[in-house]
């Protein structure tokens, strides 16, 4: 992981062009987060790829604490304006 953007590597990929890469954002449900009033399901708390969700069985997770930028061997480019996978 990296707060470097990746795009101009000789990768010419990131993180942030990938699938797999979403927001990870607190929810009104979970223990200590709830703001009396408040809703707090829109507040970022970092980044998570989900990858692994399509991982063998067994083997499947979503893997938080990951940073706007970086690069693994997980990368699936998407369309950013669409947000669709490059596949077609």
């Amino acid at each position: 992981m990296s707060e470097k953007c990746m795009l101009k590597s000789e990768w010419k990929a990131c993180c942030c062009n990938c699938r797999y890469h979403v927001a990870d954002n607190h929810h009104c449900c979970t223990t200590g987060q709830k703001e009396v009033g408040k809703c707090v399901c829109s507040k970022r708390r970092g980044w998570a790829c989900v990858a692994g969700l399509f991982m063998a069985e067994g083997r499947r997770a979503i893997h938080s604490g990951w940073s706007k930028h970086g690069m693994c061997e997980l990368h699936t480019l998407r369309d950013l304006e669409t947000g669709k996978d490059g596949k077609g």
